[in-house]
């Protein structure tokens, strides 16, 4: 991988979703990989909520798995909005001038399959009440506020209500993708 640019609130906010100390080591951090179009593709999760970025930077050839307490300073970094970021050796890469240690991702849960698009999702909204943790919701609002929106109505909203077994609610904002899951959705009557 070459040297690129990071947005900083990116990684805040795919951090966000992060595991911290779950026993499930290999959610406790931010997963770097394709995105199936050779693009680089952010994922965190710690098993209730994920929040997911495409960048238009080009994909490492192995997908890997950077601690989240290895970027725990990296993220606390207030003076710039982009770190240069890069690979300096085969199980190291280089962010903001820090170097951090990777695990090529070999066990990272499966993202994509309870990722929602027009055809598995319910619609309109408008028929459904979701319940949400408010403290993911929070946190989705943080991380999306970095990023810059300001009103809900200017992001995209899905909800799935038994697709597979899995209640989720997905929120679509500039290129990123926060989904919450655990759910419970209840259908709205209409008079």
């Amino acid at each position: 991988m070459s040297k690129l640019k990071l947005d900083i609130n990116v990684l805040k906010y795919i951090a966000l979703a992060s595991g911290k100390k779950d026993v499930r080591y290999y959610l406790n951090g931010i997963y770097f990989g394709d995105d199936g179009e050779g693009n680089l593709i952010l994922v965190g999760t710690d098993g209730h909520r994920l929040h997911l970025s495409v960048t238009t930077a080009k994909a490492p050839e192995k997908p890997f798995v950077i601690n989240i307490e290895d970027l725990k300073e990296i993220l606390t970094i207030k003076s710039k909005t982009e770190l240069e970021f890069g690979s300096v050796g085969d199980d190291e890469y280089r962010i903001g001038g820090r170097i951090v240690k990777c695990d090529y991702a070999t066990k990272y849960p499966d993202y994509r399959r309870i990722l929602l698009n027009e055809t598995n999702s319910d619609k309109p909204l408008n028929n459904a009440m979701p319940f949400v943790d408010v403290n993911y919701l929070m946190d989705a609002s943080k991380g999306l506020k970095g990023l810059g929106l300001n009103h809900w109505y200017e992001a995209k909203i899905l909800i799935r209500d038994g697709y597979d077994g899995l209640d989720c609610m997905q929120l679509e904002y500039k290129g990123t993708k926060t989904v919450l899951m655990g759910v419970q959705v209840n259908k709205c009557k209409k008079d």
